[in-house]
């Protein structure tokens, strides 16, 4: 099947059907009447070859495609008025975009206690952020789509320049419920009879493969049980008693309730926490921010 580029205006409307599941609140949301909003979700129905919603005469439904659109339309148009906001800007001398990718933990650790500093420093700046998982930063500093990038490594970054900004070693995140939840520390071995928390391979390929070596190098394979996508619903797993996980122990500044994080006392787990960018991206922005920043203490390497 050959398909044209989509319509901004149609994807518009179906994440505006997507999200109230009621073609008429849509239509009224988006100051439409109904026909012209039902005729657009036909139209891109039709142009990708697939139904997005399964409709009744009470009730509209997201079908399985429905779904996977409505989470790809939401970053196309994230990024498409990202795009706008950087070419509005590009005509005046100081003033400028910063493009931030951020994992949770790295904004609250070490970006915003610094944020009004670089500000100052940079002066007429609109930042635009995007929480991404360290992967798919990698990607969209690759692609031109962010200037900075925060992530959690080991990971593959070729091609990239870094400055390592954290480094912590790994802690078992446990149900404050758990017997081992009380321990000043704990040896990786004594997790062997849990049930696991884990990142799909796909979006952390160096962390699955460095935790499950490490538990492999203690004795066992972890039980994966559970499933996250994202750093906090990893942690939200375990905080309400959904398994285990290993995570680095800078999560300890989400302060999640329910939760207690325990230092591995022989594991040499442990993970860089770096600022990421592309040498090819000239911005003027990016290089007023590298060079702001460079000075020592702000955002460059600490110990935990």
């Amino acid at each position: 099947m050959t398909t044209r580029h989509l319509d901004l205006r149609s994807l518009e409307c179906f994440i505006a059907v997507a999200e109230e599941l009621s073609f008429a609140k849509a239509a009224a949301h988006l100051n439409l009447s109904q026909p012209p909003l039902t005729k657009r979700i036909q139209m891109l129905e039709a142009e990708l070859g697939v139904s997005l919603f399964e409709r009744s005469t009470r009730s509209v439904r997201l079908t399985r495609a429905g779904s996977v659109l409505l989470r790809e339309a939401s970053v196309l148009l994230d990024q498409s008025l990202a795009m706008q906001r950087a070419v509005q800007c590009a005509e005046a001398s100081e003033a400028g975009t910063l493009r931030l990718g951020f994992i949770s933990t790295a904004f609250l650790g070490v970006i915003l206690p610094r944020l009004p500093e670089l500000t100052a420093r940079l002066g007429a700046v609109e930042y635009v952020w995007s929480e991404l998982t360290s992967p798919q930063q990698v990607i969209a500093l690759r692609d031109g789509r962010i200037d900075l990038a925060f992530v959690h490594t080991p990971l593959d970054h070729k091609g990239l320049e870094h400055r390592v900004v954290l480094r912590e070693h790994f802690v078992a995140a446990l149900p404050e419920r758990h017997p081992l939840a009380g321990r000043d520390a704990i040896h990786l071995s004594e997790l062997a009879s849990e049930l696991f928390t884990f990142f799909p391979r796909e979006v952390a390929p160096d962390y699955h493969d460095m935790v499950l070596a490490a538990c492999r190098a203690a004795g066992f394979s972890p039980r994966i049980q559970h499933y996250a996508r994202h750093f906090l619903s990893l942690l939200l797993l375990p905080a309400s008693g959904a398994g285990v996980c290993i995570v680095p122990a800078s999560a300890a500044i989400l302060s999640i309730p329910g939760l207690k994080l325990v230092p591995i006392r022989d594991s040499a787990l442990h993970s860089e926490l770096k600022m990421l960018w592309n040498p090819a991206n000239r911005s003027a922005m990016l290089l007023r921010a590298l060079k702001a920043s460079a000075s020592r203490g702000f955002f460059q390497a600490s110990p935990q």
